[in-house]
């Protein structure tokens, strides 16, 4: 079909009955066009054994039965506009690295003038990434960096999977065809064993830019293009990701070098931290700010303590970027089904229902319900951990007739996967003449007479999960995986001094990593005690934004807030994420979610003489230099400059604050 005849029947989809008059109009043609064009329409659907478009009074009328089935028609069917064969034609010179004009007229049933006209529209999208095609003896051949055709790749792949099943058929075709000689399925469960041993989980657009580099990767490799080593091996081997990249790649069957696996390492990196649609994410801070105020007003509502949890913060906003970007892309969010209180958790609903327009500005449409309960999972799960902090652990008795060497054995099992305190291990013939006056809970793998004032749950060997369930009725849960440090530190109480104290929490942090909680901090920072009159510097003339941000890091040294490493892990964070710090018109936030130089929280103001170019291409000429010894204090500080930006009295806050040396 040609471009009008598929838009015409595209009309009919959506209304079955058209007039002439009303055909005419929109496609500001003649009647005699109009009717050959719906005679064209009928010869296609009779090809296709699909009802035709007749003629009667009302107008012209369309009775399909099956919408699908028209609706697949047109997707199959759909004609390449200009754009389409542009995509098709770049696509087979990222693939090919060549171009056969003659052939590709063939393919597309269009003259040589005409593709040539296409040409010049292509050659202008390649010079962006400073590439060229160039005529040889073999046809028209790209030259250029290869790393700038992987980025060319990349970006270009990803519009494709973005249009998933809209693409022309003889794209669609191209694609799935290259994809099945790359074995793509490969490439999919290669990325899910990457997620899964370094333990990352990315957002939908992650996933994709992820893919996308996959795919043009293994091409360009296949083809013998290989990246060139930039770098030293020191360097790599030092990398996590690279590691675990390293180890999987043999799962393709065939050999990256050193580079091209830690240009991989890099993109996957980049993945966990922003995603490649900055439409959706460019605001992240702004989201990370909401997503408190969030909390809070949740806490207040329910009376709970959650506002202090770190996991709750960290893992709503990764939810909440991925409901935001389906939500923007008319996406279903997934129901997700958890084996909790249904009681409580109708009551959270209920409030979060009440609470999420906050995030109304970032969304097209209102959650639905199950992305309400979602996040209604989050808080609950915030909730528990919670009650579970603050909970006594139960002392207990266990109790068996078989030998003390499974006894003792059965015992210490239960140690390992209970949270609890085994008092005595008791035989059945000696419990009538032990004490139960300290014992909270009797734990038994054999029958006993319930005439005890204190609850007494039967076991099997096995520690099913119906006997998880019994134990948890008593108030027993499993072992913690995660430890608070305050429990530790209350252990080590009478011993240690505020210094030592302070060197145990580094040490513990170090060596436990993920796996402990601090939960010490009380988080009282006050914004106006680290937005000083010393870290505020206006007026000041710089040749790059390296230079700004060195600055910035140098008055924080200056202050004992960072180590000197900071500056580097800075620089990275902003030449990476340039686009994302940037949180208002001109101003950057600069900051890293690194810690491990980060002595205190602390923040420097520079505003400069002229804009300069950031990464991302932003002008800026406002910078926030910070460092954050927490999430929390990160989100208190955050909020705070957004409050000032949105207000529009950041000049009043500053003025007050070197007129009165603040």
């Amino acid at each position: 079909m040609k471009e009008r005849e598929f838009e015409i029947l595209k009309m009919f989809l959506d209304k079955k009955t058209l007039t002439l008059k009303q055909l005419v109009e929109h496609f500001s043609v003649s009647e005699r066009t109009i009717r050959y064009s719906i005679e064209a329409i009928n010869m296609f659907l009779n090809e296709k054994s699909v009802e035709k478009i007749i003629n009667n009074k009302k107008g012209y009328f369309f009775n399909y039965i099956s919408y699908e089935k028209i609706n697949k028609l047109l997707v199959e069917n759909a004609p390449m506009s200009v754009e389409d064969i542009i995509e098709y034609l770049i696509l087979k010179i990222l693939f090919l690295n060549k171009i056969n004009l003659t052939k590709e007229c063939e393919i597309l049933d269009i003259s040589r003038s005409t593709i040539k006209l296409y040409l010049k529209l292509i050659k202008e999208e390649l010079e962006e990434y400073k590439l060229e095609l160039k005529a040889t003896k073999e046809g028209l051949i790209l030259f250029g960096e290869e790393e700038n055709i992987r980025r060319k790749g990349l970006r270009h792949i990803v519009k494709l999977l973005n249009k998933s099943i809209f693409l022309p058929k003889i794209t669609k075709d191209f694609f799935d065809n290259t994809l099945e000689k790359i074995d793509g399925k490969k490439i999919k469960i290669f990325i899910e064993k990457v997620q899964i041993e370094l333990e990352k989980i990315m957002a939908e657009t992650s996933y994709r830019a992820i893919l996308a580099y996959m795919i043009i990767t293994e091409v360009r490799v296949r083809k013998n293009f290989i990246l060139k080593n930039q770098l030293k091996e020191e360097f790599l081997l030092k990398n996590y990701e690279y590691k675990v990249v390293r180890d999987n790649v043999n799962f393709f069957g065939f050999r990256l070098t050193e580079y091209e696996i830690f240009h991989l390492s890099d993109y996957l990196i980049g993945s966990y931290c922003c995603d490649f649609d900055k439409s959706i994410y460019k605001n992240w801070i702004t989201l990370e700010v909401k997503t408190k105020k969030f909390i809070e007003l949740i806490e207040k509502e329910l009376n709970v303590e959650i506002s202090e949890d770190e996991i709750l913060i960290e893992w709503l906003v990764k939810d909440l970027k991925s409901m935001i970007y389906s939500i923007n892309r008319n996406i279903n969010t997934k129901k997700l089904e958890f084996e909790l209180d249904k009681e409580e958790l109708e009551k959270i609903k209920k409030i979060v229902k009440e609470r999420v327009w906050l995030f109304n500005e970032l969304i097209i449409r209102k959650m639905n319900e199950d992305e309400i309960e979602r996040i209604s999972y989050h808080i609950q799960a915030s909730i528990r951990r919670s009650k579970n902090k603050n909970r006594q652990r139960k002392n207990i008795m266990f109790v068996s007739e078989f030998g003390y060497g499974y006894t003792k054995l059965m015992a210490e099992r239960l140690a390992e996967e209970l949270d609890i305190k085994i008092i005595e291990i008791c035989p059945k013939y000696r419990i009538d003449s032990h004490s139960t006056k300290d014992i909270d809970v009797i734990i038994t793998n054999i029958s006993l007479e319930d005439n005890f004032k204190i609850p007494i749950v039967k076991i099997t060997e096995n520690l099913s999960q119906e006997d998880f369930r019994r134990l948890e009725k008593v108030g027993i849960k499993k072992r913690k995986k995660k430890v608070y440090l305050s429990e530790i530190l209350n252990a080590l109480k009478g011993t240690m001094t505020f210094e030592t104290q302070e060197e145990i929490k580094k040490k513990l942090k170090k060596e436990l990593g993920h796996d402990l909680i601090d939960d010490t901090e009380r988080y009282n920072i006050c914004f106006d005690s680290v937005f000083k009159k010393e870290n505020i510097l206006l007026n000041k003339k710089f040749d790059n934004w390296r230079s700004v941000i060195k600055k910035g890091v140098e008055i924080l040294r200056e202050n004992g807030s960072v180590f000197s490493g900071y500056e580097k892990k800075l620089l990275y964070s902003v030449e990476r994420y340039g686009s994302y710090l940037t949180i208002y018109k001109n101003v950057c936030f600069a900051y890293t979610k690194d810690k491990t130089e980060v002595i205190k929280s602390d923040v420097v103001f520079i505003e400069l003489d002229e804009e300069l170019i950031f990464p991302g291409e932003e002008k800026i000429d406002k910078i926030f230099i910070v460092s954050a010894i927490s999430e929390k204090e990160y989100l208190i500080i955050a909020e705070k400059v957004l409050d000032m930006l949105n207000e529009n009295n950041l000049k009043e806050v500053i003025n007050k604050k070197i007129n009165i040396g603040g």
